[in-house]
This record gives C-alpha cells, structure tokens and sequence, in this order.
C-alpha cells in the first residue's frame, strides 16, 4: 500500500520500483545501470534526463521556491521511472514472449492507403529534411525541452501537471509493452531513412538474444543494451508528443507554430520510418489522454486533501485569538 502524504511523483515512482523488483525477482532477471557508452538510436540516455535539469536551471534563474521543490522531486523521480521503463522494455520477450506483430501487420495491410499516406508525404518533405536526418527523435527532444522551460518560467502553475503526465506517460508505456509486445513493422518492410532501418536491425538482434538467452544472457550483457529494447505497441513517442502539444494548446499557444508541424511529423514519420504499425498511434494517444487526464486528477485530490487539513488547523488558530 502507498504511503500517504507523500508526493504523487515519490509514490508513483516507488510503485514502478516496486513492479520492477518484482518481476526481477520473479523471473529471476537482473538489474544493472547502463554502461557508459550505451546509447539508444544515437540519442545518448542522458538527454531525457538533462531536460529535467534544463527545468532546474530555469527555476533557479526565475527565484521561484516552488519550481526549485518540484525539481528536486522531478529529477530523481523522473531518473528511476526511466531507469525502470528501460528495464521492463528490454525483459519483455521473457516477461511476456506472446507476438501480436502479425495482427499488427495485418491492420497495416487492411489500412495500407494511410500507410502509403504517410510515406507520401514523407517523400514530400525530402528536400526540406532530408532522408538521413533523424528529425523524429530531434523533433521530440525539442518539444520535451521547450515543454519544461516554457512552462517553467510562463506557467509555473501548470509545469507539476506536466511533468506527472509525462512521467505516467513513461511508467505506464513500460507496462503497456508488456500486455501486448509487438516488435515493429520493419520486420515486414524498411522505412524510408536507412540510418533509422540499420538501428532497427541492431535492436531487433539483441532482442532475439534476449529471448533467446533469457535471463542469463541479461545478466551477462544488460548493461550494454539497456537502451535497446524494442516496443512498438503504443506509441510513447506520438503519445508524449501529444501531451506536450495539449499543454502547448491550454496554457502556452505561442508555441503552436513550431509544435503543431513537429507533432505532425513525429506522427507521420512514426509509420514512414517503420517504428510503428498504424495502430500504435491511436493507442499512443489514448494513453496520452489518460496519462493527462491522471494527472489533473491526483493534483486535484491532493489539493483537496491538503485545504482538509488545513480547515482544523486554521479553526483551532482562531480559538485561540482573544474576542
């Protein structure tokens, strides 16, 4: 049982932990920090966590105490919930070895105007991003960092709102890829940006050894490959992207011009690169709702809870002052 009192980010964080060591414990499978080279599609697995810093160091500059206390919650707890996700994305085929990439396929196929859509357009684009350039993981980054400054600094209010969204976003994703694991649909067909297929190649490699070697291949090799496990079913890419844009929309519309053709793209290049079957998106997206949704909530009953204890408090206070 969660420990009342206690921050939404702190308790969400321990339950992730907590379902983190028991899968280890129950399918005997270790847990290791990454090594220092490791890397995920040539993002290092640093740069989430240093848009949490960025957060920090805009908080300080604005001389707001509240932004320094969400911050010093924000990074530790954002840093194991990541920490977490990588682990339970790169043991899904020992956790749940089931396969649904053929439905996926399948779905793809029976859809395959909206799929050729995408590539369309994606063509399209050549001459303004080129078809080597890696603007879907850039894209995101830019949208995850202009998120937590700009709403650090213009709408303090609303940045804790954020942040939760996101992190449910990243501890609930991991979980997701475990009820219903699909790889990818490069296994089918290359997307259009040859960098992205041979990535998908590699990560396709290490997750055959792992469902080959189980656990003992992880205990030997984890620390090498935590950044590479494989998950195409939802979308936490178009599904974060979303949450950033929702915010954008309610309570930072000055971003709208750069976020509404970055969403657009990360969405169309989700499919035109073969990262994702079609129907991860809307699954991407349907979490993205409730992760937003979770998060008014939580924020909501705590806020509730906390004019609770205060009501006592302040009727006590005024007995005491002389009529």
């Amino acid at each position: 049982m969660l420990v009342k009192g206690l921050p939404v980010e702190v308790r969400f964080t321990a339950l992730m932990v907590a379902v983190c060591l028991g899968f280890s414990l129950i399918y005997r499978l270790p847990i290791r920090f990454p090594a220092s080279g490791a890397g995920f599609v040539g993002v290092h697995y640093l740069l989430p966590l240093a848009g949490v810093l960025l957060f920090g160091l805009c908080a300080m500059a604005s001389g707001r105490a509240s932004g320094m206390r969400h911050f010093l919650l924000a990074l530790p707890c954002y840093t194991i919930v990541l920490f977490v996700h990588f682990h339970l994305k790169l043991w899904a085929p020992v956790i749940n070895p089931q396969n649904h990439d053929a439905f996926y396929w399948s779905v793809d196929q029976q859809l395959r105007p909206l799929v050729d859509a995408c590539f369309a357009i994606r063509r399209a684009l050549f001459p303004i991003v080129s078809t080597d350039t890696n603007l879907y993981m850039i894209g995101f980054i830019l949208l995850f960092y202009g998120s937590f400054c700009y709403h650090a600094l213009r709408t303090p209010a609303h940045f804790r709102t954020l942040f939760l969204a996101i992190l449910f976003m990243q501890g609930l994703g991991a979980l997701f890829y475990l009820a219903a694991p699909g790889v990818g649909p490069f296994l089918f067909e290359p997307g259009l940006n040859p960098h992205i297929t041979e990535a998908q190649h590699y990560m396709y490699q290490v997750h055959q050894q792992v469902d080959a070697g189980g656990a003992a291949w992880l205990a030997a090799n984890e620390q090498d490959y935590l950044m590479t496990g494989l998950g195409a079913m939802p979308s936490l890419h178009v599904g974060s992207s979303f949450v950033f844009l929702w915010f954008a929309i309610r309570h930072g519309r000055v971003l709208l011009p750069t976020y509404v053709p970055l969403f657009g793209y990360i969405v169309i290049n989700a499919i035109a690169s073969r990262w994702h079957y079609l129907i991860d998106l809307p699954a991407g997206l349907a979490l993205a709702g409730v992760s937003i949704w979770l998060a008014h909530r939580v924020l909501r009953n705590e806020t509730r809870g906390e004019k609770a204890q205060e009501a006592p408090r302040a009727r006590r206070e005024g007995d005491l002052v002389p009529a």
